[in-house]
């Protein structure tokens, strides 16, 4: 939807910043409508689980509650544009969560960074035979690691190291070479799980993304295969089909997304505009209207391509859905205003016994409100986390139970 008139572009820089005035009068009504709701009768309704029944699969529905329960929003949550507004604003921030940041030097000499939740990098198990497990975190588009903070907070409740990985030029991360990160390019993931694993010696790594996040973790299973080093991924609220949705997003969301990429370029023009090759065009970027103006003005040129078919043949996340070989949880919600149903690739699910997808009525875009968090009692917290990370420790049980490790397809 393309926003006209200085009062569609008030609205818009009011929704950029996560602590603007709008973020925090968007949280205010919820808190209103949260002390109403006594007064309304929540509903909610069992998740559907997609799966193609194996050992696996029947493991998890007993170890996993939420995957028999019935996920309820607060009444006041319960509209996806809500939640969805929610998860891009207040939803999983939190500022009181230190994090300790390190960059890693690519291959290319770019450089992200990883920004250790709770402690810092070199902190080591308080046993040295203890079974190191690191959740890498990839974040939205845009978000920065506080974004994510309660998430964090979350994964070091169950004796789990958290780490999100920030993309080269977002977030502070310095931008050192004249390239972006293209949307679905697993390059730079590839080499962060490397890293790790080779760093920790004992540790098992899984990954939890959001949004575009979740997208780029489906791109990075299918790109590795049986090598992707994991131990589990879930991803929350993918696209799945980015080159057909990413144009169609419904307002604010697409333009959240595509401002985000903005700045992005705005904070970088010098070092982007200094490619010999493929030279990005900084100005039509910024002035850029569409998600796709942008894209092929910033991220074309980032992995070569001259045109959409062929941007999109290379980072489509789904490309090499085939080649996925990692236990794989999918949590959507059929009232995506991001994700139509017909997106939902339910064919990949039904057909590997590794892969699953947890079908939820109401939750947004990254929403799943669940009402307020333990931690904070005006902080929403986000359903989708705890089964995102029961999921990983029912994983490991099953996969260690037997003493072997043992493959989750067994049937």
């Amino acid at each position: 939807m393309t926003e006209t008139g200085p009062m569609a572009e008030a609205i818009q820089l009011l929704l950029l910043s996560p602590l603007s005035t709008f973020s925090v009068l968007v949280w205010l009504a919820a808190l209103v409508l949260h002390a109403l709701s006594p007064r309304l009768e929540p509903r909610g309704s069992r998740p559907r689980l997609v799966a193609r029944e194996s050992d696996f699969s029947r493991f998890l529905a007993t170890a996993i509650p939420a995957l028999t329960q019935a996920y309820a929003p607060p009444p006041w949550a319960r509209h996806p544009t809500v939640q969805s507004l929610l998860a891009a604003t207040v939803l999983r921030r939190s500022t009181d969560v230190p994090f300790f940041r390190t960059h890693l030097q690519l291959r290319d000499r770019g450089l992200v960074a990883l920004d250790w939740a709770g402690s810092t990098p070199s902190a080591q198990p308080a046993n040295p035979d203890e079974l190191l497990l690191i959740v890498l975190v990839l974040p939205d588009l845009g978000r920065d690691p506080c974004s994510v903070g309660d998430t964090c907070r979350a994964i070091l409740a169950r004796g789990m190291r958290p780490v999100v990985l920030t993309q080269r030029g977002h977030a502070g991360c310095p931008l050192t070479t004249p390239r972006l990160q293209a949307y679905g390019d697993p390059g730079d993931l590839r080499q962060a799980v490397r890293f790790l694993r080779a760093h920790y010696g004992r540790c098992r790594v899984a990954v939890l993304g959001f949004g575009t996040g979740a997208d780029l973790l489906l791109a990075y299973l299918g790109d590795t295969g049986s090598s992707s080093g994991l131990l589990a991924a879930v991803a929350v609220s993918p696209l799945y089909e980015p080159e057909k949705l990413l144009e169609q997003s419904p307002w604010p969301i697409g333009v959240l997304r595509r401002r985000a990429l903005q700045r992005v370029v705005s904070e970088h023009c010098g070092v982007l505009c200094r490619a010999e090759v493929s030279p990005v065009d900084v100005d039509g970027a910024l002035s850029a209207s569409s998600w796709q103006d942008v894209e092929q003005k910033v991220l074309w040129p980032a992995c070569g391509a001259t045109s959409a078919a062929q941007y999109w043949e290379r980072n489509a996340p789904l490309r090499d859905a085939d080649d996925m070989a990692t236990p794989l949880l999918c949590v959507s919600s059929a009232d995506d205003p991001a994700v139509p149903e017909w997106a939902l690739p339910m064919d990949i699910f039904q057909s590997d016994p590794q892969l699953l997808l947890l079908l939820t009525e109401h939750g947004g875009h990254c929403g799943f409100v669940a009402g307020l968090g333990c931690s904070s009692p005006t902080v929403p917290r986000s359903w989708a986390d705890g089964v995102a990370l029961d999921f990983i420790a029912a994983t490991l049980d099953f996969t260690t139970r037997d003493g072997p490790l043992r493959k989750c397809a067994t049937r």
